[in-house]
């Protein structure tokens, strides 16, 4: 047999088979030249120290640590003298706070029946701060009383006439965890019947892949109620302008580079406002009087 080049001579040794019988058959070392071409063995695998905001910081996406607490949420109710309402939809937003969620009640108005409603809810354990003005003062003083006053890591705010899907706090919460870039985020205010689904696939976007993955319908607005937004984006945009809605607020947080927009699949919202929701009240053209949203009282 051909000796290989680099290689030390070829030997034979005995070797007993199966059946008892010995042969031999020939044994060629390893080349010493594909000795000094195998690859150096893989180091020992070291496990880095560990770094407890890292650490934190991956099992807080999942909401699976019990050392890193949920962000904190305040959301401020808004109610105008629509007692039925408030009876409807104020329990309901109550139950749905957990320990780190809390309301702040805001009563326009002084129509006696809608104080019996709200007053019970004064001294809830769930409720932040308690504010019955004599005057509609609408949209822009309550919101920004409650942007000024709360140290929340979440804003958000809920009409007296919405009903937003059970857990619809911890979907959002969550979202806005997981994602950083996040300024504001909402539940979907408009009925069943409107959806578009080839123009909603459009505008839908991932905006996290980690699974479970995290979708957003990008919109540079969104509905004035039933959304929660990062606290940081009224710490750098200031308040609500004198002359300026909740709508022209959303398009500077778009505009600074935050991502705006609805949870998707969607958070429901029943307005109430909507004839085609069950708990609306609104039947006739006098209901409509009665029950006139408080963007469009006293105009």
């Amino acid at each position: 047999m051909r000796q290989r080049a680099g290689c030390s001579r070829i030997r034979t040794y005995p070797r007993q088979d199966h059946d008892g019988s010995t042969r031999t058959r020939p044994y060629t070392p390893r080349c010493r030249s594909l000795e000094r071409r195998r690859p150096a063995p893989a180091p020992p695998h070291r496990r880095l120290p560990s770094i407890p905001g890292a650490k934190c910081r991956r099992r807080q996406r999942d909401g699976t640590d019990p050392r890193v607490p949920p962000l904190t949420v305040d959301i401020l109710y808004l109610s105008y003298n629509r007692a039925p309402y408030v009876r409807e939809t104020l329990p309901r937003l109550l139950e749905q706070c957990d320990a780190h969620a809390r309301v702040w009640i805001w009563q326009n108005g002084s129509d006696p029946e809608t104080l019996e409603a709200v007053r019970p809810y004064e001294h809830h354990p769930r409720v932040g701060a308690f504010v019955q003005s004599p005057e509609n003062q609408r949209l822009r003083g309550p919101t920004n009383w409650l942007w000024s006053k709360s140290r929340a890591d979440l804003l958000g705010k809920m009409d007296d006439d919405g009903i937003c899907d059970e857990g619809w706090i911890e979907r959002l919460r969550e979202a806005h965890r997981r994602v950083d870039r996040l300024g504001i985020v909402a539940t979907w205010r408009f009925h069943p019947d409107d959806d578009v689904p080839s123009l909603i696939a459009r505008k839908v976007a991932c905006i996290d892949r980690t699974p479970p993955a995290l979708q957003l319908f990008r919109n540079p607005w969104v509905a004035g109620s039933g959304y929660l937004m990062k606290r940081v984006c009224v710490e750098r945009l200031g308040l609500l302008p004198e002359r300026g809605t909740f709508t022209d607020y959303c398009i500077r947080v778009a505009r600074s580079g935050w991502l705006v927009g609805y949870l998707h699949p969607f958070v429901r919202q029943q307005h109430l406002h909507d004839p085609r929701f069950p708990a609306s009240l609104i039947r006739t053209d006098e209901d409509l009087r009665r029950y006139m949203p408080l963007t469009a009282a006293n105009d």
